[in-house]
């Protein structure tokens, strides 16, 4: 008689243990599933960010001040090329990147180089999945 019981506790037992382990599974799925949905969205939500702080640069005209202010912000990553020059041909006498030294990283520096009046037509370098490699300023 001793025996039946001990047979239907390990049974129960069995069984129990098996539903919670179902359960932990489901509930990892779950929350594997939870995250993947929301790093698509934290992705999105940095796509439009970025959309929205380069977008005036897209096909607009800017200043020399927007121009020094695009640098000092970005600090070279995406590089900054600057066509300086009043003809048709593109010629970019400045290339601001990651490799210029840390003592030109000074307002003072670019507004040296720049011409206080004037106006520049931007627009964007994309790479292949749409991530900015570079601005382009030209003279107008």
């Amino acid at each position: 008689m001793n025996e039946w019981t001990e047979a239907i506790w390990l049974g129960v037992s069995a069984l129990i243990t098996a539903m919670v382990l179902s359960f932990a599974t489901m509930l990892g799925a779950s929350v594997r599933h939870v995250s993947r949905i929301q790093q698509e969205e934290i992705n999105a939500i940095e796509i439009v960010k970025e959309h929205r702080k380069y977008n005036k640069y897209d096909g607009t005209s800017v200043y020399p001040q927007d121009i020094v202010s695009l640098v000092l912000e970005t600090r070279g990553n995406p590089a900054v090329w600057v066509d300086d020059e009043d003809n048709t041909n593109v010629n970019y006498i400045y290339m601001w990147d990651t490799t210029l030294p840390k003592e030109n990283w000074q307002a003072s520096y670019f507004t040296s180089l720049l011409p206080l009046t004037g106006s520049y037509e931007s627009s964007l370098v994309k790479d292949a999945n749409g991530a900015v490699l570079r601005f382009e300023f030209r003279r107008e």
